[in-house]
């Protein structure tokens, strides 16, 4: 593991230059970021607006969308139940779940979902934001749905989706049949202090909230698959994702909400191998096997239209098209709609958080403003 000997001024220097040169360029608005090494937070940097025209400055106590980057935190809670015996991500989801083996999903396992390969990347027909905010009512859509990709085989994110069945199989196998969200509080942030991350935002923490850009992308056609694992009424765009009525619901796959120093912790936990000071909330060969790839190359995938490389567990692994995230072997990470991005390399003992508020969808390297924030915090760090 790398030296924690580290001058937290001198590291962030250049972070901060880079950041102020990404906002002087029009390229960022407001941005956090954080990041620990051995364990030792390191870095902690907020700079911007909470808004391009009228806004605050950022804080470090800001609060963002992370969107998809709450995959990797309720993918977490799950391994918390399997690491303990009470969650089997390879039994069929039925056993536990009964009414969901309905329209051909018999066969189905937690696993085929963490990997993208349920052959259920839809959302329900008809989703509203009224409807999503009602988990009953979100839980029994999903049992009636049935797969339009071959289950084990195909491949085909879960880009919603996902968040309702591994946010009810956590609830069916928790002993005390706790929602994700709490589970999360209980069982992973109040042992480790992590105050700020969440996937049902508090009232209380709703002023801290940055409202984001939109993702200059035109809609995709309404038969493809991107638009049905992501339909245009709950799309992921700060008319839906910030309005309060949603910031306060659970959608776990998308919902999630959090400050980069917070995010940062949870994500050193895992560089950790599953403790930080002290605390373990998960064994070391559990998170050893996140590192599991679920093949061995990139694999494309036709919900977000680029090839990716995915753990057996539910994170994303070094990939060509993230490469913000470092190409170390033992990194592991969670993307979120508009760019937010945590990673945890575990041999290096590295894990960063960069929270923002200008959404884009970068095709490229070049196109990434987190590329240069990513690689500073490396630089800055002596971490290759």
């Amino acid at each position: 593991m790398a030296s924690v000997s580290i001058d937290p001024a001198r590291a962030e220097a250049p972070v901060r230059s880079v950041i102020a040169d990404l906002i002087s360029q029009g390229r960022e608005v407001g941005l956090q970021t954080a990041a620990y090494l051995g364990g030792r937070q390191v870095v902690d940097v907020a700079m911007g607006a909470t808004a391009r025209e009228g806004g605050s400055p950022v804080n470090r106590d800001t609060l963002f969308s992370i969107y998809s980057v709450a995959k990797g935190v309720t993918a977490t809670c799950a391994h918390v139940l399997a690491d303990r015996g009470l969650l089997d991500f390879d039994a069929p989801i039925a056993e536990l779940w009964p009414e969901f083996a309905r329209n051909g999903k018999q066969a189905i396992t937690l696993r085929h979902v963490l990997t993208h390969r349920a052959g259920i990347p839809q959302m329900p027909d008809g989703v509203t934001p009224a409807m999503m905010m009602d988990w009953d009512r979100m839980t029994e859509a999903i049992t009636d749905l049935e797969p339009i990709l071959r289950v084990g085989q195909d491949n085909a994110y879960m880009a919603m989706s996902f968040g309702w069945v591994v946010g009810e199989m956590i609830r069916r196998a928790d002993p005390r049949h706790r929602m994700v969200d709490v589970f999360l509080q209980e069982e992973i942030c109040q042992p480790l202090g992590i105050d700020s991350l969440f996937l049902r935002l508090p009232d209380a923490a709703l002023p801290r909230y940055a409202e984001h850009s939109y993702v200059p992308d035109p809609s995709p056609p309404p038969d493809s698959l991107s638009a049905r694992a992501i339909p245009y009424d709950v799309r992921l765009t700060p008319d839906v994702f910030s309005r309060p009525d949603v910031l306060r619901s659970l959608a776990p796959a998308v919902n999630g909400i959090a400050n980069a120093s917070s995010l940062a912790r949870f994500f050193a936990m895992l560089a950790g191998e599953g403790e930080l000071d002290g605390v373990r909330v998960l064994s070391r060969e559990r998170v050893r096997g996140l590192l599991v790839p679920r093949t061995a190359d990139e694999e494309m995938e036709p919900v977000l239209g680029r090839p990716w490389r995915l753990s057996t567990g539910g994170f994303f692994l070094r990939s060509t098209h993230k490469p913000a995230a470092g190409t170390s072997e033992t990194m592991l990470f969670a993307m979120g709609m508009g760019g937010s991005l945590a990673f945890a390399d575990l041999d290096a003992g590295l894990a960063a958080a960069i929270t923002h508020n200008h959404m884009f969808n970068a095709r490229t390297a070049e196109e990434d403003p987190l590329l240069p924030v990513a690689n500073a915090i490396r630089d800055g760090l002596g971490v290759p």
